[in-house]
């Protein structure tokens, strides 16, 4: 079976096809792989893809391209679809990946939010991952990916889950620099782990 994991560019999918992978048993452990293009093993395989496909800040006029128009996909496909916080996505993107260009950032997050749109109109089933309801509910939220396409959960592959979010917002980085200071305090150490 061919899991495809997409999203806008830091949107979390690299984390959720690491698990995905890990889980399937494709890997062992979470970094066992780097989460680029594809990894897969006899019965299963995970293709990991940022939206737009195709595009990269040192290559100019590269063509966009839905991802199945680059690999195809075959009749049975299983989709996770990865959102998180659009400020956070788009301040991690232009940073990250588009050399602080906001005119590259905005036209890259508008052309893949159309590839999405059709991911989700399609005949495939699709999960919503939150990076958000992540960092909130902690592994026991990526296990709701087994459950939707009915897969067994080995509780026993986990790894840390780290919040992204903090740095993009100066009322969370108060909040943040406020818990640090409570260590002690079991809710503050849920909130600094992400549970």
């Amino acid at each position: 079976m061919k899991y495809l994991v997409v999203g806008l560019e830091a949107s979390g999918t690299k984390m959720v096809a690491k698990y995905t992978a890990m889980q399937l048993g494709i890997t062992d452990k979470f970094n066992d792989w780097k989460g680029r293009n594809r990894i897969k093993n006899k019965q299963n395989e995970v293709i990991h893809r940022s939206l737009p496909y195709g595009t990269r800040k040192t290559i100019k006029d590269r063509p966009y391209y839905a991802v199945h128009e680059h690999f195809g996909l075959p009749k049975e496909v299983k989709i996770i679809i990865c959102i998180r916080d659009i400020t956070a996505t788009f301040l991690s993107s232009l940073k990250n990946h588009n050399k602080e260009n906001i005119a590259l950032t905005v036209n890259n997050m508008q052309t893949g939010l159309k590839y999405i749109y059709s991911y989700l109109k399609s005949k495939y089933k699709c999960f919503i991952f939150s990076y958000e309801m992540a960092l909130f509910l902690g592994i026991k939220y990526f296990w709701e990916i087994n459950k939707f396409f009915e897969l067994p959960i080995y509780k026993n592959k986990t790894f840390e889950i780290k919040n992204g979010n903090f740095k993009y917002y100066d009322i969370t980085n108060k909040i943040y620099m406020s818990l640090q200071q409570q260590k002690k305090n079991k809710i503050a150490k849920k909130l600094l782990s992400g549970v």
